[in-house]
């Protein structure tokens, strides 16, 4: 298939091109941060919202489009004007974080969005991709494309630079002191990115996805004191983790949520039904993904 990647050189895309083409024709546009020269794909070096700059590139036709790097409305209209009649689906990467909190549910596909304001750059990002969403429901119907929305979990695995994992990783690898919130009792659930990028590439072309929304996010639950266990595990020798409780966290950084109060869980075996993946068990592949990590600090 031919494919036109928005994004691709980070994380989730990066992890996707060096999948995707073994068995697909694809062309990236994004803004050069990272080079893919070594990859052998076509890039182009362009801003997306760049209207006359995507204007002005030789008219071609993909089968699809995968959008990675969608954040603010207006993101999608202002692009996809410019591929009506040249793109057969439309794929955009989305986050679970767009439904409505605090529910008390374990939120499906079918779930509302969030309406209520969320002050912050976490509330930006989530009404941006609100928006998005809808903005690229209406552009497909007025296009007479078909979308295909995905909305993955807490991301991990290599290349994820993001404060998670490689925040603790790189602690460990640099011996410097990891807090470990001993009274914790968040929970959370993650997806890795070597699952999310099969499940997103068996959904391309695929009728079944057209017009329908995905969450990608393994059913196992995870709380601190598991994911510890295992940087504990991979940290080779005693590593410096300080115990410290709740009622002392006065501003520290701590990735995940903390209390049952922030626990957000959501349902993610539509994806699996529909393409007959599974998704990869935590243990062995976080502990992979330490380990990745811990050993690029260290060198």
């Amino acid at each position: 298939m031919k494919i036109l990647i928005l994004g691709g050189s980070y994380f989730f895309g990066r992890v996707f091109v060096e999948y995707a083409k073994k068995s697909h024709d694809l062309t990236v546009l994004n803004r050069g941060t990272y080079p893919l020269k070594d990859q052998k794909v076509r890039q182009y070096v362009l801003n997306r919202h760049d209207v006359e700059g995507i204007g002005e590139l030789q008219p071609e036709e993909y089968d699809m489009v995968i959008d990675f790097c969608g954040y603010r409305q207006g993101d999608i209209s202002g692009f996809i004007g410019n591929y009506r009649g040249k793109v057969k689906q439309y794929i955009f990467v989305s986050t679970v974080d767009v439904y409505e909190r605090q529910t008390g549910t374990v939120k499906d596909e079918a779930a509302p969005y969030e309406y209520r304001p969320i002050p912050g750059e976490a509330g930006e990002y989530i009404g941006g991709k609100i928006s998005l969403e809808k903005e690229l429901m209406k552009c497909a119907e007025l296009y007479q494309i078909p979308y295909t929305i995905v909305r993955p979990a807490i991301l991990y695995g290599r290349y994820n630079y993001a404060p998670r994992e490689s925040y603790y990783a790189r602690s460990i690898a640099e011996g410097k002191a990891v807090e470990y919130p001993v009274d914790a009792s968040g929970l959370f659930q993650f997806v890795y990115v070597d699952d999310a990028v099969k499940m997103l590439e068996v959904l391309c072309g695929n009728e079944k996805a057209y017009n329908e929304c995905f969450n990608f996010c393994s059913d196992e639950i995870v709380d601190y004191h598991k994911f510890f266990d295992i940087l504990k595990q991979e940290a080779g020798e005693k590593p410096k983790i300080r115990d410290i409780r709740l009622s002392e966290i006065t501003g520290q950084y701590f990735p995940f949520p903390l209390t049952k109060n922030e626990t957000e869980l959501y349902e993610g075996k539509k994806i699996c039904e529909y393409t007959g993946l599974k998704y990869t068990d935590f243990v062995s592949s976080m502990s992979e993904t330490v380990r990745y990590f811990i050993d690029i600090f260290k060198k």
